[in-house]
C-alpha cells in the first residue's frame, strides 16, 4: 500500500467513523428535540459527510475482488467467498443492505441471508445475457453458480487491467508480487513426453496435456485461468462424465485449481474456463510447467469403452503482468498442434513403461572444455524420468540421441554415464547414422528395477575432448540430447518410443558466449564513404571477462579480443562501443562479471571505390559465424 493509499483509507474510516457518530447525534436530537432548524443542520452535515465519503472511494463503479470466485454458494452458506460476494456486489451498485446495516459496504459479512439472495437476483437480471441466457433462464435465481461467478471474474479482471492502483485483500497492490512492467508469453509448446496417455477406472489425476510456458523478458507473469476443451472422437456414450470424474490444473507440480467434469458446457464438445489459485507466477524470463490432469470414474460402463477417445486442448491462457494488465492469449499463438490424446480403460493401465520429461531439465549452458587435448569435467546435459506402471519394471536398456553441431561423436565427446535415481550405468555403444547425429545404447541388463507405479529420473552425464586447438573441434561447438527408447520386462516385455528433447548446450574454452550477432551496410550521399555496423552480445558464463579493445583499430592484426577483416580495400577505421548490459570500463576495455552480459557496437568507417565487406571472425577467441552483406562505394 503507498502513503497515498494509507492516507486515504485513514480518511475514509475516520469520515465513516464521524458519519455514524452524526447518524447517532441526529437520532437523539429527533428524541429530544424537534426544532426543524437543529435537525435540518444536522442532516445538511450528514449529507455533506457522505459525499465527502463518496469522492474519496470513488463511488461504486468498481469491479473490484478480493477473490477469484471459485465456489457455488446459495442461501446458508458461509464463508470468506461469501464476505467477497457482498463487496463485490455492494461496489457494482447491486446493494446488499443499506447503509448502517449488517452486509451494507464495509459491514460486509460471511452469511449468505436474504439479503444477499435478492442482491444476486438483481446482479443475475442486470446481466441476464452473459449469466442467465448461457444457461437457459430469464430469470435471476440467486443462486451463485457457474455462470454467474465466471461474469464476475471478468468484471474484476477487466476492472484490475485498467487501474494498477487497486488493492488485494489484504491491501497490497495486485501487483505487488509481480516484478517488472508490462509483460506476455513469450513462447509455450506442449510438454513432449505428455501425449496418447491412457486414464484409468479410478485412477487419479493423470496427465493428459502439458505446456512449457516461457514469461517474456519484460515483466513476471500470473497464470490467472485457463480454457480447457475436450473433444470427443469415439462412437460410445459422448458424455464427458460418463468417464471423468474431475479434472485438475498443475502448476511446477502443485495442484492450483479442481473442477468436477459435469461443470464442462456440453455444446459438441466439453469446456470450461478454469479459474487458478493465486502465485501461479513465471518471473521474467523464465519457464514453467502447467499441465491438465483427469480422473477416472470408479465405474465406467463397458460397452462405452469400446471407443472412448478423447482429445485435450488449452484454448486461452489468462495472465496478468506487473503494470496490471490482464492478457488473454489465444491457442494458436500457444503451439502449433492443436490438440493431444487421451483415452479412458476400463482399469487401471496395464504394465507399462514411458518416457517423460523432468521439470530438473538443465537450461541451456555453457561447458568449460580445455582448448588443448585435456578431457573437460563431467556435466549433467540432460534429465529425464522413466515411469513404470502396474507392476515392477526390469529395464533392459535406454537408448538416446546426441544431436552436435557439425562434428561427429568421437571428437567431441570422451566419455558417458547415465545415473539412474542415483545409481551410474556406464555400459554402453554407440552407433552413428550421420556425422553429427548419434544413436548411444546403454546396456543395463536388468540392473535396476522401476518399482510399480513409481518414476525414476535419469541424468545423462558427459565428458568432452579438448579442441586440440580446432583440430577435433572449433570453440563454440553445440550438443543436443534427446530419448529415442526403452525396454524392459515386468510380466511381460514392455517398451516406450518417445522423443523427448533437451536444450542445446554450447562448448567454450574461455566460457563466453556470443548471441545476437547483426549487421548493416550504408553509404553517404556523395557515395565515396561506406559504413559497416555490427551489433553483437557477450555473455559471461564461467568467470569474468576482461574484454581489452586496446588494437580495436588493428585491422586484420593479431588480436584474439575482438578479430575482424575488412575485405575489398580501401581505408578503413573502426571502434567499439558498450551499447548496453552489464559492463565496467577501465578506459581500454570492459569487464563483464560472471552471469552478466553486454551488448557492444563495431562500426567501420570504409572510403575508396569498390566493394566492401566487414567480417567478424572471433571475440574472446569464441567463432562468430555470420557475415555481414557487401556494400559498394
Amino acid at each position: 500500500m503507498t502513503a497515498q493509499d494509507t492516507i486515504r483509507s485513514k480518511a475514509i474510516a475516520g469520515f465513516v467513523g464521524l458519519a455514524m457518530a452524526m447518524t447517532f447525534a441526529f437520532a437523539g436530537a429527533m428524541s429530544v428535540s424537534a426544532q426543524s432548524d437543529s435537525v435540518a443542520e444536522l442532516q445538511a452535515q450528514i449529507e455533506a459527510l457522505q459525499e465527502a465519503l463518496a469522492a474519496l472511494t470513488g463511488g461504486n463503479a468498481s469491479a473490484e475482488c478480493s477473490v477469484t470466485f471459485s465456489q457455488n454458494l446459495s442461501q446458508g452458506d458461509t464463508g470468506s467467498e461469501v464476505m467477497a460476494l457482498q463487496q463485490f456486489l455492494n461496489a457494482n451498485g447491486y446493494t446488499v443492505a443499506s447503509a448502517g446495516a449488517a452486509g451494507s459496504a464495509g459491514m460486509e459479512t460471511s452469511y449468505f441471508g436474504p439479503a444477499t439472495h435478492q442482491a444476486v437476483v438483481a446482479f443475475q437480471n442486470a446481466n441476464s445475457a452473459q449469466v442467465l441466457a448461457p444457461v437457459g433462464l430469464s430469470i435471476g435465481t440467486g443462486y451463485w453458480g457457474p455462470s454467474s461467478r465466471s461474469h464476475a471474474n471478468t468484471m474484476c479482471a477487466a476492472d484490475s487491467g485498467s487501474d494498477s492502483d487497486d488493492s488485494d485483500s489484504d491491501g497490497d497492490s495486485t501487483s505487488g508480487d509481480l516484478e517488472g512492467g508490462v509483460g506476455d508469453i513469450d513462447d509455450a509448446d506442449f510438454i513432449s513426453g505428455i501425449n496418447n496417455e491412457s486414464v484409468g477406472e479410478g485412477e487419479s489425476d493423470v496427465e493428459v496435456l502439458g505446456l512449457e510456458i516461457e514469461a517474456d523478458d519484460g515483466s513476471d507473469i500470473e497464470i490467472m485461468a485457463v480454457t480447457i476443451d475436450f473433444d470427443y472422437n469415439g462412437t460410445s456414450s459422448d458424455d464427458f462424465d460418463d468417464y471423468a470424474e474431475e479434472v485438475s490444473v498443475w502448476f511446477e507440480g502443485e495442484k492450483v485449481a479442481e473442477v468436477d467434469a459435469d461443470e464442462f458446457e456440453d455444446d459438441d464438445d466439453y469446456n470450461r474456463t478454469v479459474s487458478l489459485d493465486r502465485g501461479a507466477i513465471i518471473r521474467a524470463g523464465d519457464t514453467a510447467d502447467l499441465t491438465v490432469a483427469v480422473s477416472g470414474q470408479n465405474t465406467i460402463d463397458s460397452a462405452d469403452l469400446n471407443d472412448s477417445d478423447w482429445d485435450v486442448s488449452v484454448e486461452q491462457v489468462r495472465i496478468r503482468d506487473a503494470a496490471g494488465a490482464i492478457l488473454t492469449v489465444s491457442q494458436g499463438d500457444i503451439d502449433a498442434a492443436k490438440e493431444r490424446s487421451f483415452d479412458f480403460e476400463d482399469e487401471a493401465a496395464d504394465e507399462s513403461i514411458e518416457i517423460k520429461s523432468s521439470s530438473n531439465d538443465p537450461d541451456s549452458d555453457v561447458f568449460l572444455v580445455e582448448d588443448d587435448t585435456n578431457e573437460s569435467d563431467w556435466f549433467e546435459t540432460f534429465i529425464f524420468r522413466l515411469e513404470g506402471e502396474e507392476n515392477d519394471i526390469e529395464v533392459d536398456e535406454i537408448v538416446i540421441n546426441l544431436e552436435i553441431g557439425s562434428k561427429a561423436y568421437s571428437a567431441v565427446v570422451s566419455d558417458m554415464a547415465l545415473e539412474i535415481d542415483g545409481e551410474e550405468f556406464s555400459d554402453f555403444d554407440v552407433s552413428t547414422s550421420s556425422a553429427s547425429s548419434t544413436n548411444v545404447t546403454f546396456d543395463i541388463d536388468g540392473d535396476f528395477t522401476i518399482d510399480a507405479d513409481d518414476d525414476v529420473e535419469v541424468v545423462v552425464l558427459m565428458e568432452f575432448q579438448g579442441t586440440n586447438s580446432g583440430a577435433n573441434y572449433a570453440d563454440g561447438e553445440t550438443i543436443q540430447v534427446n530419448t529415442v527408447s526403452v525396454e524392459g520386462e515386468g510380466n511381460d516385455d514392455v517398451s516406450d518410443t518417445a522423443t523427448v528433447t533437451g536444450d542445446e548446450h554450447t562448448l567454450s574454452t574461455s566460457g563466453v558466449v556470443i548471441s545476437g550477432v547483426d549487421s548493416e551496410g550504408s553509404v553517404n550521399e556523395a557515395g565515396d564513404t561506406a559504413f559497416i555496423s555490427w551489433e553483437f552480445t557477450i555473455g559471461a558464463e564461467d568467470g569474468d571477462i576482461d574484454f581489452n579493445v586496446a588494437d580495436k583499430n588493428n585491422v586484420d592484426g593479431d588480436t584474439d579480443d575482438v578479430r575482424f577483416d575488412v575485405l575489398g580495400g580501401g581505408n578503413a577505421t573502426s571502434s567499439i562501443i558498450l551499447l548496453s548490459g552489464d559492463a565496467t570500463s577501465d578506459g581500454s576495455g570492459w569487464t563483464i562479471n560472471e552471469g552478466d552480459e553486454a551488448t557492444f557496437g563495431l562500426d567501420t568507417t570504409i572510403t575508396g571505390s569498390g566493394t566492401h565487406r566487414v567480417r567478424l571472425e572471433t571475440v574472446e577467441g569464441v567463432t562468430v559465424d555470420e557475415l555481414s552483406g557487401s556494400q559498394n562505394i
